[in-house]
């Protein structure tokens, strides 16, 4: 082979390479050559430049449907695009389905593509079976072992970038307080760079985080349903465990940026945090409940409000709904407190006056005074010096 490219020049082209092992035998041994090499896997060859094809961003992937497409409006255009992830494979499927079908709604499309259940099962052409993005997510993570598999799969609870300590949560063991552990950070840093290196995770998007492809996710979150339903071979406990590793890791970063007062640091990690309060709230209403308690702060301290108003309105009512009237009066409170941040002191009366109910009932005088103050400060602000008086 070597001596058939002697003294030629050879423009070679060695598509979707295993790998180097694969690649050394077949590269020209002469001067005068060049070679390009595609592969799902990155690797290193001497003297090669390397370049990451990354996702195609919004305004390109609107611009690639649009041309294959040309009825989308480009509001249309910009949401299908969204749903694919810029994924130009699954951008050429969605274009060509809208092009051919011009009895097919985009606006009914991109309801359909709007289901993550269903979304990768839309994603393939009929008429050219090359064209399934599932397959082609397929090739990366078939080649995982088992053990790699369940590690990738895992990530999928993390909804945003992540460092790589929040990866090492959810790939620990335990989840109990005070006997849960993380993964040794270098371990955890070993198989990120091995899914990394595998095409599975990008890194870089935000400063030292880590991230999964929109498809990607959901074919991880795919596998994970059969886990979470009990597959052979798996504790059944397995992924509610990771998720509970989640929701404590995320406790403590928080509890972290409350005691040194620095809520802008949890900025990056709030979609975390969010599917933390969802995770907790599905799992263990007392983790729910301190979760709740220390992000207080943070939407106060961010101008977040209504979220402030909508997690302690669901905490009450869970303690409620279990008579544990403490810890329903504690959140009661808390929403009173949002809701005077919303300007909304009607709203806020009525939460006090839950509060009031629910600390007389579990016998906290400091909590019943401390909302009666509270009903007391709205109607002065309401301009009702009477009523203000009165509570």
């Amino acid at each position: 082979w070597r001596a058939a490219l002697q003294d030629q020049r050879v423009l070679l082209v060695l598509d979707d390479a295993a790998g180097a092992a694969q690649v050394r035998p077949v590269l020209p041994g002469s001067p005068g050559s060049a070679v390009i090499i595609t592969s799902q896997q990155r690797f290193a060859l001497a003297g090669a430049g390397r370049l990451d094809l990354e996702a195609l961003g919004p305004e390109e992937a609107r611009a690639f449907l649009q041309s294959l497409a040309p009825r989308l409006e480009d509001a249309e255009a910009s949401q299908i695009a969204r749903q694919c992830g810029g994924l130009p494979l699954a951008l050429r499927i969605a274009g060509n389905q809208l092009a051919l079908n011009d009895d097919l709604s985009p606006v009914v499309y991109a309801a359909h593509l709007a289901g993550e259940d269903t979304r990768l099962d839309l994603l393939r052409d009929p008429g050219e079976p090359d064209l399934t993005v599932g397959a082609t997510l397929a090739a990366s993570i078939d080649r995982l072992s088992e053990d790699m598999r369940l590690s990738w799969m895992l990530l999928a609870y993390l909804p945003a970038p992540f460092d790589v300590s929040a990866a090492a949560a959810v790939w620990g063991q335990g989840s109990s307080a005070g006997s849960w552990q993380r993964l040794d950070v270098s371990e955890a840093l070993d198989r990120l760079r091995a899914l990394r290196n595998g095409s599975l995770l990008t890194y870089g998007s935000q400063p030292g985080r880590y991230g999964q492809h929109v498809l990607l996710r959901l074919a991880a979150r795919r596998d994970l349903a059969s886990l979470e339903a009990g597959q052979p071979g798996v504790a059944p406990d397995y992924t509610e465990e990771a998720r509970l590793r989640i929701v404590r890791h995320f406790l403590e970063l928080a509890q972290s940026a409350d005691a040194e007062g620095r809520y802008a640091d949890l900025d990056p990690d709030w979609p975390h945090l969010r599917t933390s309060l969802e995770y907790a709230g599905q799992l263990d209403a007392d983790l729910f409940s301190d979760l709740v308690q220390v992000l207080n702060y943070y939407w106060s301290a961010r101008g977040m409000a209504r979220e402030q108003a909508v997690w302690n309105d669901l905490a009450a009512r869970s303690f409620a709904g279990r008579g544990q009237q403490a810890e329903e009066g504690l959140h009661l409170a808390a929403l009173g407190a949002a809701y005077d941040e919303l300007g909304e002191p009607q709203q806020a009366i009525e939460a006090y006056g839950r509060a009031i109910r629910a600390s007389r009932g579990s016998g906290n005088l400091d909590a019943e005074a401390n909302n009666l103050r509270a009903i007391g400060w709205d109607y002065q602000e309401m301009g009702d010096a009477g009523l203000a008086m009165q509570y």
